[in-house]
């Protein structure tokens, strides 16, 4: 009779390759190893001690994750639900799913003096940042140190808003970019968002059937990944707030000379503006706001409140409220009066469009349809595009479209990639402003479309 050897367990530590044996597995369950706290298996106690397993469900209960990815990016509270572990294998896990896509493999460096490949391989490059909450710069840390050990060369951008991180992506050529922020939540939330190539927005819908989404990462984290070399990662550090200034001051006009108030809680973007409003000799009035949940499209909200009450004490011509994702922004007339958010789009296109024909515009799903006949008369034809970040990005791409947007506050603009950035959609508002010599509130009731 042939003799079947005994099933036996296979034992894989979280974040590890290689088995174990049960006996292993055992004595880093009694000594509390952190790996331990995700293992599949850390109810197999075996013999050990009562007082041991005790501890051992207490630390369990205490390790539960919550569901960390939402449907663009990772958020959750400090140390309760994300730590900077986590923060390490959330990232690593980004960059296993970026090094399973081809044609992302090292390359080899070429010699100066004879054209020969060393044997050195050039490692993908991740853009990476974090905003100004407490709590970014260790999960920063974290995020770093799993890119590294996965390989991936780091181009640390330091402090800085979504906006940048995506215009470094492309500036550096990058294969993707890594923003540690808590935007869109309360204070006591950190997490990170994802870009791909061309600073590409990551969601956890599919835009095409060979993009990358949240599910991705989220899958990867889940199931072991391997090392793709044994050679680590190199952290740079580089500059391109100047860079990222300057292609924006290009877009503001000239000789115009306007009071723009703003209000925003993100450092980064209010230097930026200041720069270039000081470039430009436009009076620049700055609202102090804090870091909240906030609905940019309700005049009841107390920071849009605040920014139409500043515009009405210091005579502006308009006032912007920007989000803290640095995308989301909703615009206040020089008379106070909040505007719908599809408002933007029929003012914007005739400022963007400079081919005939006239290239189209994608519009939220939800996007009111008084806006169609406003895009009919100018002659503008358009599409409705998905709900995601990812989905309309992609639509902008398919359809060559010039802008999108609707009623959530963001402005995509194809710039030649599509963008969402709060102070460049600002730059195009003056810029019509100052080609019809005319306030915001006269344009805005020549297309009908003034909010109540």
């Amino acid at each position: 009779m042939p003799f079947d050897p005994p099933n036996e367990t296979t034992y894989i530590c979280p974040g590890e390759t290689h088995t174990i044996s049960r006996s292993v597995h055992l004595a880093r369950m009694a000594a509390f190893y952190p790996a331990c706290r995700d293992c599949p298996f850390r109810s197999e106690t075996g013999h050990l001690p009562q007082d041991t397993i005790d501890r051992l469900q207490q630390t369990e209960r205490r390790a539960v994750p919550c569901d960390l990815f939402n449907d663009e990016g990772v958020r959750g509270v400090y140390l309760n639900e994300l730590t900077r572990r986590q923060a390490e294998l959330i990232a690593a896990a980004f960059a296993s799913v970026l090094w399973s896509r081809s044609p992302l493999v090292g390359r080899m460096v070429e010699s100066a003096a004879d054209g020969a490949n060393s044997n050195r391989s050039v490692n993908p490059s991740i853009v990476v940042g974090y905003d100004d909450r407490p709590s970014a710069p260790d999960i920063f840390s974290g995020a770093v140190q799993g890119l590294r050990r996965m390989s991936c060369d780091v181009l640390d951008i330091g402090l800085t808003a979504k906006p940048a991180l995506q215009f470094a992506v492309e500036q550096f050529n990058a294969v993707g970019g890594l923003l540690v922020t808590g935007a869109g939540c309360d204070p006591s939330r950190i997490g990170m968002d994802f870009v791909g190539t061309d600073g590409t927005p990551i969601s956890r819908s599919r835009s095409d059937w060979e993009s990358i989404t949240l599910a991705d990462i989220e899958h990867a984290v889940r199931d072991p990944y391997h090392r793709p070399t044994r050679n680590a990662g190199v952290q740079s550090a580089c500059r391109i707030s100047d860079e990222y200034t300057t292609g924006l001051s290009n877009l503001f006009p000239v000789l115009a000379p306007f009071t723009v108030v703003v209000g925003c809680s993100v450092p980064m973007m209010m230097r930026t503006l200041a720069s270039i409003f000081d470039e430009r000799s436009y009076r620049f009035v700055s609202v102090n706001i804090p870091r909240r949940v906030r609905d940019v499209n309700e005049i009841t909200d107390s920071d849009v409140a605040r920014v139409a009450e500043a515009v009405h004490e210091s005579q502006a011509d308009l006032g912007i409220l920007i989000d803290d994702d640095g995308g989301r922004c909703s615009f206040i007339t020089e008379g106070g009066e909040l505007l719908s958010a599809w408002t933007l789009l029929p003012l914007l296109v005739e400022s963007l469009q400079t081919e005939v024909p006239r290239r189209p515009v994608v519009l939220e799903p939800h996007t009111p349809t008084e806006v169609e006949p406003q895009l009919i008369r100018q002659g503008i034809s358009w599409v409705r595009g998905g709900g995601s970040h990812a989905e309309m990005a992609q639509a902008m791409r398919d359809h060559n479209a010039v802008l999108g947007g609707g009623e959530s506050g963001r402005v995509w603009i194809a710039n030649p990639s599509p963008t969402c950035d709060a102070i460049g959609v600002l730059a195009h508002v003056l810029t019509v402003l100052s080609r019809h010599q005319m306030s915001l509130s006269r344009l805005v009731e020549m297309t009908g479309t003034l909010k109540a």
